[in-house]
């Protein structure tokens, strides 16, 4: 932790978050409780922007608010030069992490940020960031690189419900074909 980060509002940050996003902040008091430093803290600034992160071993969890909406949480490799693009939604994580380790768990879409972050975040960012982050890359380029996602920024293609389950089918089997190609 570094020694000139002030902390003093990090509690007022965990309760402002609380009602927005309330399994990130959750997740965020967890990772505190379990002795994970943090690495940077600020806010509130102009237009309820607040940013928090933690460190969990080779991996940074990015917490925030902007214009009182959650930014979710992603994580990202602890890097000199990490960047806003470098962090990946903590969903996939999740399912990196399950996948990996046989975990029971269920992803129905592509949208990491349906992903509940509970029970499982905290064991998932921890494995992540214990020499795993380049499986959790991996699936992330997967579902980047899917047909269902090839969409973005345009609006979604307007497909039948058996188009639409088998483009979700490719991407989730890509993103298993990524985690064992570990």
């Amino acid at each position: 932790m570094t020694s000139d980060l002030d902390l003093t509002n990090v509690p007022r940050f965990l309760a402002h978050l609380e009602p927005r996003d309330a399994e990130a902040a959750a997740l965020a008091r967890a990772l505190l409780d379990a002795g994970h430093p943090v690495v940077e803290f600020w806010g509130p600034e102009q237009m309820d922007v607040w940013r928090l992160k933690i460190r969990s071993g080779e991996a940074v969890v990015r917490f925030g608010i902007e214009r009182g909406f959650s930014d979710g949480v992603a994580v990202a490799r602890d890097t000199e030069s990490i960047t806003y693009d470098d962090f990946i939604p903590a969903g996939l994580v999740i399912f990196a992490w399950a996948r990996a380790l046989a975990v029971p768990f269920t992803m129905t879409d592509l949208e990491p940020g349906k992903v509940p972050l509970l029970p499982h975040g905290l064991w998932a960012i921890r494995w992540a960031g214990a020499g795993h982050l380049g499986t959790v890359e991996r699936v992330y380029g997967a579902w980047w690189g899917s047909h269902w996602m090839k969409t973005i920024p345009g609006p979604r293609p307007r497909v039948d419900e058996a188009a639409r389950r088998a483009l979700i089918a490719e991407g989730l089997a890509a993103m298993e074909a990524a985690v064992k190609s570990s």
